[in-house]
């Protein structure tokens, strides 16, 4: 309680960050390995196939991290994302099937505070 307290630090907008095969190696290791310690989120997961979140982390599912590795962030206060094009977007429609919709914009995002992301590794 006293580390918590001295630490200006928070993960209330945390998230955890895994490739599919990451998402499914965890969801395995929590049903099959922890399933009876704690049964309802168990018995939850099963029926689901999906991770939405655990331990307060949201759990986001993306290939830009690979198979070896996983982040936790706060990534409402470690970056920001500057837009250098706008948001546009392109309706192209063709006769007889339907319509396309493209959007474009380019931007960047700047990391702030570092010690608001942890790289973990050894994942697989």
């Amino acid at each position: 309680m006293e580390i918590r307290q001295q630490t200006k630090r928070s993960i209330k907008n945390g998230v955890l960050i895994v490739n599919a095969q990451g998402e499914k190696d965890l969801l395995v290791w929590l049903v099959s390995t922890k399933g009876s310690s704690i049964p309802n989120f168990a018995s939850e997961k099963v029926g689901s196939g999906t991770l939405s979140g655990i331990a307060g982390l949201k759990v986001i599912v993306s290939e830009n991290v690979t198979a070896t590795f996983a982040m936790v962030a706060d990534l409402k206060q470690a970056a920001e994302y500057r837009q250098f094009k706008p948001l546009q977007t392109f309706i192209i429609t063709e006769e007889g099937i339907g319509r396309k919709i493209r959007v474009t914009t380019n931007g960047t995002a700047i990391l702030r505070k570092p010690k608001y992301i942890s790289l973990i590794t050894g994942v697989a």
